[in-house]
């Protein structure tokens, strides 16, 4: 890896610590209170490949659509779809 792929990879490596963090000592955590603390050992996750790193152009809707997501904490949120990110992965199109 070069040095900015470096420094990506790094700071990824933060962020995903940073949640393990929040997720043992945050009374906003969404784990149960008795899975919180040392014994949460943290997610699983896959080491970070600058392959499926992207720095893209947000592509604004026209129609701004409403949607109403769960939450763990405050039930429903509702939120706007502002726009989009398109890529591809493998040769496949992605949104």
């Amino acid at each position: 890896m070069d040095d900015d792929a470096d420094d990506w990879a790094a700071q990824v490596e933060a962020q995903r610590e940073a949640k393990t963090q929040q997720f043992r000592e945050s009374a906003r955590s969404p784990l149960p209170v008795s899975m919180r603390g040392d014994g949460f050992p943290g997610l699983a996750y896959y080491d970070p490949d600058p392959a499926y790193r992207f720095v893209l152009p947000l592509h604004e809707h026209d129609e701004k659509e409403t949607v109403t997501v769960e939450t763990t904490a405050e039930g429903e949120q509702t939120y706007r779809r502002w726009g989009e990110f398109r890529f591809e992965v493998d040769g496949e199109a992605a949104t």
